[in-house]
């Protein structure tokens, strides 16, 4: 039987949130070796490449958890939702860098 589809985004949500602040944590700590004003292009790049692993791991966390769907109204479900909260923690990540 499938798992309670709050308890699936209640998971996901607590994976995504051990991905999301450690990875923000060392992108502040390399960003800050940047000299911002000089070097904006490489504070872009920089954050990009985190964006991506960011996505990349809550893509994978959000995958792992959709395995685990036996249904594919779940799944559906599950897929909508978690791209949802993948597109939040993307735009809060790239929001909290603008003030590094």
């Amino acid at each position: 039987m499938d798992k309670d589809i709050r308890i699936s985004h209640a998971e996901f949500n607590e994976q995504a949130m051990r991905i999301f602040f450690p990875l923000l944590r060392e992108f502040r700590n390399e960003a800050k070796a940047i000299e911002r004003n000089g070097s904006e292009n490489i504070f872009q790049l920089l954050r990009a490449r985190y964006v991506n692993v960011l996505k990349q791991r809550l893509e994978r966390s959000a995958g792992s958890l959709l395995d685990q769907c036996k249904t594919a109204q779940s799944q559906g479900l599950l897929r909508n939702g978690f791209s949802e909260r993948i597109s939040y923690y993307l735009k809060e990540f790239t929001r909290n860098s603008e003030s590094f």
